[in-house]
């Protein structure tokens, strides 16, 4: 019998002024074997930075989660969080983990 595996990829998200910009980042990170994902035009690109849902997360609903007058409160959080590790370090998914615990309360 097979199984069938899903695999869980991690997207990086492309925003353009042009949409033929657009198009040549999509080829070009599609060639260094990443998908992407179109997160709107670059005036929206702030979804995706430090204190929102997008950032260190999956992208899926999360840039429709993100505020924009949140964002650096939440991003003040997770570094002062992670000021409290400096002695003790923490892995890349420990990292990642606080992002998303806190972007995504």
């Amino acid at each position: 019998m097979n199984k069938i595996v899903t695999l869980h990829l991690e997207k990086i998200p492309l925003s353009s002024i042009k949409k033929t910009a657009a198009s040549t980042l999509v080829f070009e990170v599609n060639q260094l074997g990443f998908d992407t994902l179109d997160s709107g035009p670059l005036s929206d690109s702030w979804r995706q930075q430090p204190g929102t849902p997008a950032y260190c997360t999956e992208l899926t609903k999360a840039l429709e989660k993100a505020y924009k007058e949140k964002a650096p409160f939440l991003r003040d959080k997770v570094i002062e969080k992670l000021s409290a590790y400096n002695l003790n370090p923490l892995s890349s998914k420990d990292i990642v983990n606080m992002n998303r615990e806190i972007y995504n309360s």
